[in-house]
């Protein structure tokens, strides 16, 4: 009985893999029509070649080869759509954002943000927006704009003392800007009340 339940399992276990491997295959993507450059790796997909430190190179060659709508292929295989048309992603993410925010993927974000406006939907991302806009409102903005200045002038004199690191696998250079930006946002703070 015992031995009969344990191939049972492992036969729904391979199943359940091989139809997550052959399912994109076997239906049609509704962004089949779209296109896009090959994959360069299943487990990746081209989310390798978009997220690297370099990729701006890949993605000048999406937008000249391919336009501002591009089909990528994500990991295991997933189709993804890559949007950079100003258009384009005002309709999606302001005008069907119902649509799109109601997706389980947008969770994820309040894992790493918490609940803020970032990651919130609905009428709590409303209420939020709502609540944010005096303090990013023109005559605000008009009011800190020079306590900006000054508290960018005041940590850009020190930044040639800062810890400059040369990685000896990395081509690039890394500032390490932390302590200045942690005394900047203070100051602005504290002069911004």
């Amino acid at each position: 009985m015992e031995q009969m339940l344990l191939q049972a399992s492992l036969v729904l276990i391979v199943s359940v893999f091989l139809w997550q491997l052959f399912r994109n295959r076997l239906n049609k993507s509704p962004l089949a029509s779209i296109p896009g450059p090959p994959s360069t790796s299943w487990l990746k997909g081209n989310l390798g070649q978009l997220f690297d430190h370099f990729g701006w190179d890949f993605q000048d060659e999406l937008r000249d080869k391919y336009g501002s709508v591009v089909k990528l292929e994500s990991k295991f295989g997933q189709k993804a759509l890559y949007v950079f048309d100003p258009r384009a992603l005002h309709h999606i993410l302001v005008k069907e954002y119902q649509t799109v925010y109601d997706r389980p993927t947008w969770s994820t974000g309040g894992l790493t943000f918490g609940p803020g406006l970032l990651s919130t939907t609905g009428d709590w991302h409303r209420k939020q927006r709502k609540m944010l806009n005096p303090v990013f409102s023109i005559n605000h903005m008009r009011h800190m704009t020079p306590i900006f200045y000054d508290v960018a002038h005041k940590v850009s004199v020190p930044l040639p003392s800062m810890d400059v690191r040369i990685g000896s696998n990395v081509p690039m250079f890394c500032l390490s800007v932390r302590k200045g930006y942690q005394s900047s946002v203070a100051e602005v703070r504290r002069q911004g009340h």
